[in-house]
């Protein structure tokens, strides 16, 4: 028999203790794009502090490194989370094996990093792009 489901709440606390790690939305959940969402932060540090993880998940395209900054700029407590994991790390992370297992094969930045120099360079000149040197 599958688990059942847990109830719909209106507040993650009920939910909490049953959990060890959280894998948490940037984007709406702890900040609008332009401010921290203080009420779900606060949230987050209080699931820490009970001996929880927290990952921050986003489908932003750039490194977690990056992601971090943004939100340090938009004051997201550090305390809330322990690590951010983005859709950008993950791809960098599969084409760095796909290059390591496979036959050498050219990989292109394509989107808003493309012309960053630090985001792109060629591979032992075969005229592909390594990315996130």
């Amino acid at each position: 028999m599958p688990p059942s489901l847990p109830a719909l709440t209106t507040h993650f606390a009920t939910l909490a203790p049953h959990y060890d790690v959280l894998l948490c939305d940037v984007w709406g959940v702890v900040h609008n794009g332009v401010a921290a969402t203080v009420e779900s932060c606060a949230a987050l540090v209080r699931f820490r502090g009970h001996g929880g993880t927290v990952v921050l998940i986003t489908n932003a395209p750039r490194p977690g490194d990056f992601v971090q900054t943004f939100i340090d700029n938009l004051k997201v407590p550090r305390d809330s989370y322990d690590a951010i994991v983005s859709s950008g790390d993950v791809t960098r992370a599969l084409v760095a094996e796909r290059r390591r297992v496979g036959p050498p094969a050219p990989a292109h930045l394509l989107g808003m990093d493309a012309g960053r120099p630090e985001q792109a360079v060629e591979v032992e000149g075969d005229g592909g792009l390594e990315i996130g040197a």
